[in-house]
């Protein structure tokens, strides 16, 4: 069974999960949805590396969501140092979202895909 973070601040609409569940079997998965830490502010690099940490001790195969840039930013410097390092890794998967709401507008979107931002070691 294959092991599959969600990480957003908020749940995932019936399209992510769909879309999920056509990247990785829906059978063959078990979801853990990590919001709360999603939610956490990230004001220094000491919170982003226990974000991170948090993340690594799932040990998961898959991570989806909505990253923020300082998260996005740690999974690329891995990234480009796993292009040598070939064990094993877990995958993110960002959320492409369209039609957003304004700025101070109750928060919406329609679920575009799933885009692959990188991977970090496990």
């Amino acid at each position: 069974m294959r092991k599959v973070i969600w990480f957003s601040r908020h749940e995932p609409t019936p399209a992510q999960v769909s879309d999920m569940g056509q990247t990785d079997a829906p059978e063959a998965v078990r979801l853990i949805k990590l919001t709360d830490l999603a939610s956490k502010t990230l004001d220094s690099d000491e919170d982003v590396d226990s974000v991170m940490d948090a993340i690594r001790e799932h040990r998961a195969d898959a991570v989806y969501g909505v990253f923020p840039p300082a998260i996005q930013s740690e999974i690329t410097r891995e990234s480009m140092a796993l292009a040598q390092d070939f064990g094993p890794h877990t995958h993110f998967h960002g959320a492409w979202n369209v039609n957003r709401a304004e700025e101070g507008e109750r928060p919406s979107f329609e679920h575009l895909r799933f885009v692959v931002v990188g991977c970090i070691r496990r």
